[in-house]
């Protein structure tokens, strides 16, 4: 698949916020060339409940996601993306509805976690791809992500999403 220039500028954009976010927060980080999730070096228990919701999203296994959910859950994701899931989410009901329940209408779509840091304020920051075909159109695509995963007493109490949501938009219409 040929990258245009935006998903190539992003990709940059990424790299360079991650490294200065490292910084910042005086972090750690995993990057083991190894881009499985059993291969995170990090593990913390808040790497592993965000490891674990990874895990149930792949699967779409609603009752593991709720497990690893707070009730406050708050997502807030990139303005723009399809289906009205850009944008706060409040509750964990409203994010499974709204946000991913809307996208995995619209798309078959995974998540692919690369690297992963951790903020000394225990911010897990992690970077990847979504790889995915839009199910009406059935272009394929692939956008990039940073997930900013907040956590509380072994619950996911947030995310913030970056994501390429041109790549996203522009699967769903037919070339």
């Amino acid at each position: 698949m040929r990258k245009k220039w935006y998903t190539a500028a992003f990709g940059g954009i990424l790299t360079a916020l991650l490294i200065e976010i490292s910084r910042y927060y005086g972090g750690r980080n995993s990057d083991s060339g190894d881009r499985s999730l059993d291969a995170v070096a990090l593990k913390s228990d808040s790497v592993k409940v965000v490891r674990e919701f990874y895990r149930a999203a792949r699967t779409r296994d609603d009752a593991a996601l709720l497990k690893v959910l707070h009730p406050e859950f708050v997502g807030s994701l990139a303005p723009g993306m399809p289906g009205g899931a850009g944008g706060i989410h409040s509750g964990r009901t409203a994010m499974m509805r709204d946000a991913w329940g809307s996208l995995f209408h619209l798309f078959d779509v995974t998540a692919h976690p690369e690297r992963w840091y951790e903020a000394a304020d225990g911010t897990i920051i992690v970077t990847g791809r979504y790889v995915g075909t839009a199910n009406s159109s059935g272009r394929s695509f692939e956008a990039e992500f940073v997930h900013l995963w907040t956590v509380a007493d072994g619950l996911l109490t947030g995310v913030h999403q970056c994501s390429d949501t041109q790549s996203w938009n522009d699967a769903l219409h037919a070339r």
